[in-house]
């Protein structure tokens, strides 16, 4: 991954100076926690939720995908999954079955926009 500093210059795409308040401005941990985003990701886990309709756990896995995004600042993906989320909570699965692919698409891309940076 190279060092902490260059790396995060990587990752301009994320509010990583927002994100720096949950990590102590260690810069280290920051990329490490980046990475277990990557690794620990929940597109495959949220695509089976929604395609057999088990919406107690697309809220749970909604709920994580936005925890982790606020957490490394990726305020976008955050929002999104937190409408997912409220609309599930909600009983609003049009909203979710009208939305869900969109936001799946912008998750990926942000998976690989870091994957890309962490190389």
């Amino acid at each position: 991954m190279g060092n902490a500093a260059e790396t995060m210059g990587k990752l301009d795409f994320l509010d990583t100076e927002t994100a720096m308040v949950y990590f102590a401005n260690m810069k280290e941990l920051y990329v490490e926690t980046v990475a277990v985003y990557l690794r620990d990701r929940f597109d495959a886990a949220l695509q089976k939720d929604f395609d057999t309709e088990d919406w107690a756990t697309y809220q749970r896995d909604a709920h994580s995908i936005k925890s982790s995004s606020n957490m490394i600042g990726a305020k976008d993906m955050f929002e999104k999954a937190k409408s997912l989320e409220l609309a599930v909570k909600s009983g609003d699965y049009a909203f979710v079955k009208e939305n869900h692919d969109n936001i799946m698409k912008d998750y990926k891309e942000l998976l690989d926009k870091i994957q890309n940076a962490l190389q």
